[in-house]
């Protein structure tokens, strides 16, 4: 299983700590959102996260979630399963040429 929170801190050097407490809070906000849809008499509630729609619907003590991707996240796993070549690789592949050039610009 890929863990995302160790990537993402692998690739910003973010603490995971500071991660987790980010993963943390989003679940709170996630959970708030639910309560909010409950006090408009909803069934569904609809949360944005960035990389797609969850959806989040409850009727009395039975929850079930779905979620739809954003396009661009739908485009990157697209071209993923057709390429067989990771966008993640790409951008940290380019990151390393940029600052490669860069150490060398400094030296000459």
């Amino acid at each position: 299983m890929t863990r995302i929170i160790e990537d993402l801190s692998v690739l910003t050097s973010i603490p995971i700590a500071t991660l987790n407490k980010m993963a943390s809070l989003s679940s709170d906000i996630i959970s708030h959102s639910v309560m909010e849809s409950l006090y408009r008499g909803e069934n569904v509630a609809e949360i944005d996260i960035g990389i797609g729609i969850l959806y989040i619907k409850y009727e009395g003590d039975s929850v079930k979630y779905r979620f739809t991707p954003s396009s661009q996240t739908e485009k990157k796993v697209a071209s993923t399963v057709i390429s067989k070549r990771s966008t993640l690789t790409d951008r940290v592949e380019e990151s390393l040429k940029n600052k490669v050039e860069k150490t060398y610009k400094e030296l000459l």
